[in-house]
């Protein structure tokens, strides 16, 4: 998404926009291996905010075109600190419940996903009437 776009759209829009992209996609964009870009050699994987088609929940609300931002291997918030120039403002002015939006992108289950759904409506009145939002949930790992 342009950012000239994704910065005509609230944080509500941008949200609602990736989730569908997630489910979309049909799972999470994470590294699987050793030799990946976002492996960071502790036994875990980092997730790069785009790699190829797919994406993860920050990197579909982010300008796919930028090859540099796609690839940064980092959390939410030190990708604010370090490309604030390549970030929508609503991302900018809502940190919290893009790091929990990337949280729900991130968690395996369908129970850790139910929890982060939960905070981001509760927490930062994210509205989470579009189905897509369930669907990503029960596409989580059953425990």
């Amino acid at each position: 998404m342009k950012l000239e776009v994704a910065n005509q759209m609230t944080m509500q829009q941008l949200c609602d926009y990736a989730i569908e992209k997630l489910v979309e996609q049909g799972g999470r964009c994470l590294t699987s291996g050793e030799n990946d870009e976002g492996y960071n050699g502790a036994g875990s994987f980092n997730c790069a905010y785009g790699m190829g088609a797919k994406h993860c929940g920050i990197g579909w609300m982010l300008d796919e075109e930028n090859d540099k931002l796609m690839k940064e291997v980092c959390g939410v918030t030190e990708l604010i600190n370090s490309c604030p120039k390549h970030l929508p403002s609503a991302i900018l002015e809502n940190p919290g419940l893009a790091t929990w939006f990337q949280i729900l992108h991130d968690g395996p289950s369908e129970r850790g996903r139910e929890e982060c759904l939960h905070r981001l409506q509760k927490k930062y009145n994210l509205d989470i009437s579009n189905p897509a939002y369930h669907q990503w949930v029960d596409m989580g790992e059953k425990a």
